[in-house]
């Protein structure tokens, strides 16, 4: 606290009489400097309030009253500024200052840091921490109570035979073994945990698990409005209503005597029902993240560490920054100069100096607080290729609507095959009078339309096709904005790849298209699994209409009605889909246009109480005619379909 109160002095004065400084954009405002958020765990966080024992530094309660359903008293700078102002003895007096200190479950420092700092409150300032409060609590805590509730073989190997996704971990020796945990290890169990528990563990775990997996996506949000801050507390809720059916089922024991716990002595918990007030008084929390500054342990340490003998860190390091920034100095002093020696001045123009143009705030705004993993952004690349009157048409990277943008590789998988054989190879018989439907459509206008899938093939399994061969793709990129529009998530990979020697069945992953533009069936009620990505090739010479779009076959997943005319399953708030078959018995398929997919979902086998001990990783989608829409698979589709 004293080597804190001494670092901090500046920003203190500048909290109370404001000081001019210079804004990224190389602007003078007059800014004053309050505490608005420090990023620590829970530990820490004590330190910082000056509490310990079995309490928490934002709230006056103790680890016996952490089963309550509501927000104890704040712990306010003003309750410990009095608590310490009431301690007569002298502090120098250690021992005894200590005891006294005890009383109030204070830590011994006698005077805080933030004790003159305006308007500093450890119950403001100390704000939630994804990694630590939520990510931490999942696996701590959720985890162990699923893999008592369900048993780790079970559940294990349900993780083992999920379908792998590109974009996300693979499990294939399930959770309950690993070893040195990361944060994205325990986001990716997060994305598959509800689905896997359901049928399997008693009603009530599952809500309990789901409830605080809806808080946590939630409390998670870029941006939290009433009806936000409604939800979260409503899910806070729902899980202390249905807490106890955790301890009645067995599920929550202690780590080390392995026995049934009665009590709650879960400080994350707790800390849940802090989460509302610090919305409300520092708005979104995720935008207060340690993240940037953490990055630079990478970039000044372990970066320049590589490049060391492994001998003597410390000196080679510092060589090393400083040969960068003399490295940086002198490549940006050429660059003024070139600009300088090619500056053409207009007279009739406002002259100004190589290097002081104005830079564009977001792109500065992103440079500081971005993530520092690159993203690719397609919807730029579209806007780009859309302009350029020499791109191959179709393009291959696309808008569709203003919230979603398609990118396929310039070169396709497989560049000519017959129709015939791609049917085979896909196992896709009724392919041909797909095709044929699609073009007598298309013919009826001459004019790209829109398409549903409904009732049987018009033409015969073996009509005849204005074209032979057709180009395929494997897998297709969907990036869609942010759900709250601050920022371009990555994209998610559609994988269509055939059966072939690794994999048996193929890889085909779900999406929602748009299938009914009277804009009535708005998705999710759209699902489809998409099972190939294909452009018609006219014969050579020949430029027709209908060959200017991707196309797709998609074989249609249907929504089980669930009791009381509700759509979402009771316990897992999900909804169930079902493989729509045709009276012949053959799954329900069709031609879809490219450009009427919306998004990237993910399904999820229904396993039941015990998963088929012969099911696999490649064939378990193949097998399965019951699935799980899986909401939790990533936070933006998380809150689209909310």
């Amino acid at each position: 606290h004293q080597c804190l109160d001494i670092i901090l002095k500046p920003l203190k004065h500048a909290a109370c009489i404001r000081r001019m400084m210079s804004d990224p954009l190389r602007n003078l405002r007059y800014c004053f400097t309050p505490l608005a958020s420090y990023i620590v765990d829970t530990p820490e966080a004590c330190m910082l309030a000056c509490v310990r024992g079995k309490t928490l530094p934002v709230t006056l309660t103790m680890y016996k009253e952490f089963r309550e359903a509501f927000r104890h008293p704040p712990c306010t700078a003003k309750s410990t500024l009095n608590q310490l102002a009431s301690i007569t003895c002298d502090p120098l007096d250690v021992e005894g200052y200590f005891n006294e200190c005890s009383l109030f479950c204070l830590s011994g420092v006698f005077l805080p840091f933030w004790h003159n700092w305006p308007l500093a409150d450890p119950s403001w300032f100390l704000t939630p921490k994804a990694l630590h409060h939520w990510h931490r609590e999942f696996y701590d805590h959720d985890v162990k109570w699923c893999l008592r509730a369900v048993g780790a073989q079970e559940l294990d190997f349900c993780f083992s035979v999920l379908q792998q996704l590109m974009m996300f971990r693979h499990f294939k020796d399930g959770i309950s073994n690993l070893k040195q945990v990361t944060g994205r290890a325990q986001r990716d169990m997060q994305r598959y945990m509800v689905t896997l528990i359901a049928d399997a563990a008693p009603p009530g775990v599952i809500i309990a698990v789901r409830t605080l997996m809806d808080f946590q996506y939630l409390s998670q949000a870029t941006m939290i409005d009433e009806l936000h801050c409604r939800l979260i507390l409503d899910a806070l809720k729902q899980f202390h209503d249905h807490k106890h059916e955790v301890i009645a089922c067995g599920a929550h024991r202690g780590a080390k005597s392995n026995s049934i716990l009665d009590n709650w002595y879960i400080p994350k918990l707790e800390l849940m029902q802090s989460v509302m007030p610090s919305v409300r008084q520092v708005g979104s929390l995720v935008q207060w993240s340690a993240d940037t500054t953490e990055h630079t342990h990478i970039t000044l340490i372990k970066d320049p560490a590589d490049s060391t003998n492994h001998n003597n860190y410390d000196v080679q390091i510092c060589q090393f920054l400083d040969r960068n920034e003399k490295s940086s100095i002198i490549t940006q002093s050429r660059s003024h100069q070139q600009a300088a020696a090619s500056l053409t001045i207009d007279v009739d123009s406002d002259v100004r100096g190589p290097g002081v143009d104005e830079a564009d705030p977001q792109t500065v705004a992103d440079d500081l607080w971005e993530p520092r993993r690159m993203v690719t952004d397609f919807f730029k690349m579209a806007q780009q290729v859309s302009s350029d009157i020499k791109a191959a048409k179709p393009p291959c990277t696309f808008l569709v609507g203003t919230s979603t943008s398609i990118h396929l590789n310039f070169d396709a998988s497989i560049q000519h095959i017959p129709v015939d054989v791609v049917a085979e190879k896909f196992s896709l018989p009724d392919l041909r009078g797909a095709l044929a439907d699609y073009v007598e459509q298309e013919g009826r206008t001459g004019l790209p339309t829109f398409h549903k899938l409904e009732g049987p093939h018009h033409a015969q399994p073996d009509a005849p096709l204005p074209f032979d061969d057709l180009r395929i793709w494997f897998k297709v990129c969907i990036q869609q904005g942010s759900y709250h529009g601050q920022s371009t998530p990555p994209a998610l990979t559609v994988n269509v790849s055939p059966p072939s020697a690794t994999g048996k069945y193929g890889c085909y992953n779900a999406a929602i298209f748009t299938v009914d533009d009277t804009k009535l069936n708005q998705w999710p009620a759209s699902r489809l699994k998409v099972h190939l990505v294909m452009q018609l090739l006219p014969p050579r010479g020949k430029t027709i209409p209908w060959a200017v779009r991707f196309l797709t076959y998609v074989q249609h997943l249907d929504v089980i009605p669930q009791r009381c005319g509700n759509s979402l399953e009771h316990t897992m708030q999900m909804h169930i889909l079902k493989c729509a078959m045709r009276s012949a018995g053959v799954p329900f398929g069709g031609i879809l246009p490219l450009d009427q997919l919306r998004s990237f979902t993910h399904i999820v086998p229904r396993f039941g109480p015990v998963a088929n001990p012969r099911l696999t990783a490649e064939n378990s989608a193949h097998s399965a005619q019951v699935f799980f829409l899986n909401k939790y698979i990533d936070k933006e589709f998380y809150y689209a379909i909310l």
